[in-house]
């Protein structure tokens, strides 16, 4: 039934043209441009007209967050702290690999950062570079893995001021070897990803949605590194997406 589905599909006329990919590439002015819409949201935040109880108030819920954080990130470390997930209601963790690639800790690292709880992120931090290894067997989802480890991590370095060598090293390592999942005669990656130099996963399909929102991470790890391969690779996705036909307005 669904081969027959996506026959009747492709049968169809395409709905638009054929489409040209755009040039990705954002120009200093276009850059300059959003730091200004940014610099005036937070000037008109900072010397803005709110009153005295306004501004209370608007402390009152931030605070509330952190809170909240830091007794999300307590019961973590106290009962799975290292896992790549915790289950709170059995007060255990599990990993997604052997000995886990820091799934948890990465994700939450630069929130940890900008809401100002320096212990808890240093400890994070120390357990990422000083114990997580990703030379691992087995299979990881790219996408999962790209949005919530890899952009955890240049997230955290983003925020550390580009300074912090060893998260960037991190990245790195781990950006190379999910990187080998773009070496496909399409161009696609698949939805899994392995770590370990070890051939590739096996592919059927993959979701638009996810291989579609790789850019990001990727793009940020070719201007930090000058490696211009991380960038190429997602910008073929994309090409490959603009080119594909289209049906039922999708």
């Amino acid at each position: 039934e669904h081969k027959e589905l996506l026959a009747s599909r492709l049968s169809r006329p395409s709905v638009w043209p054929d489409y040209v990919s755009p040039q990705w590439q954002v120009t200093l002015e276009q850059q300059h441009e959003l730091n200004q819409v940014i610099h005036n949201a937070l000037a008109n935040s900072i010397n803005g007209k709110e009153s005295g109880e306004e501004k209370r108030l608007w402390e009152s819920r931030r605070q509330k967050v952190v809170d909240a954080t830091k007794y999300a990130w307590d019961a973590y470390s106290r009962d799975a702290f290292g896992s790549d997930e915790y289950h709170p209601i059995s007060h255990t963790g599990t990993n997604h690999t052997a000995t886990g690639i820091g799934y948890f800790i990465a994700d939450v690292l630069d929130t940890l950062l900008l809401m100002g709880l320096v212990k808890e992120y240093n400890r994070g931090r120390d357990f990422l570079v000083h114990h997580v290894s990703f030379d691992q067997r087995g299979t990881v989802s790219l996408f999962e893995t790209t949005i919530r480890v890899l952009g955890g991590l240049l997230s955290a370095y983003h925020w550390s001021g580009e300074s912090d060598q060893g998260i960037l090293d991190l990245a790195v390592e781990l950006g190379t070897r999910l990187a080998k999942s773009f070496n496909t005669s399409t161009g696609i990656p698949p939805e899994t990803a392995i770590l370990r130099s070890d051939g590739m996963p096996y592919a059927y399909m993959s979701s638009t949605a996810e291989v579609a929102t790789l850019q990001l991470e990727f793009r940020y790890l070719s201007k930090l590194t000058g490696n211009e391969v991380f960038r190429e690779q997602v910008d073929r996705i994309m090409q490959v997406v603009f080119k594909a036909s289209r049906f039922d307005g999708l």
